[in-house]
């Protein structure tokens, strides 16, 4: 398998990612992506949302703005987070299986 890692990180070294700052490795970039092309946006979500709408409208909108890209934030890094453990766990499940 090292060679196929190695190939891919000279690959990433000689590769043009208009995002290339924003990556740090290839599973911040598989993030990115997956998150891009399946976002999170289901009824139960929106439901929540929806609940908060009365404490955000009692809020100025400067602190309605600061509110949501806080949380916004919160919930992007924490489902980064997920998402980056479940593949490290994959990976590991599959190297067992394979020994």
């Amino acid at each position: 398998m090292t060679p196929y890692i190695s190939q891919i990180k000279s690959y990433l070294k000689i590769a043009s990612f208009h995002e290339e700052d924003t990556f740090h490795s290839l599973l911040e970039m598989l993030w990115y992506y997956y998150t891009t092309f399946y976002p999170i946006n289901n009824d139960i979500f929106e439901d929540r949302i929806h609940a908060l709408t009365p404490v955000l409208e009692s809020l100025s909108k400067k602190r309605q703005r600061k509110l949501v890209n806080a949380v916004v934030r919160l919930c992007s890094e924490q489902e980064k987070a997920a998402f980056l453990a479940g593949l490290r766990v994959g990976v590991m499940l599959i190297l067992e299986i394979l020994e």
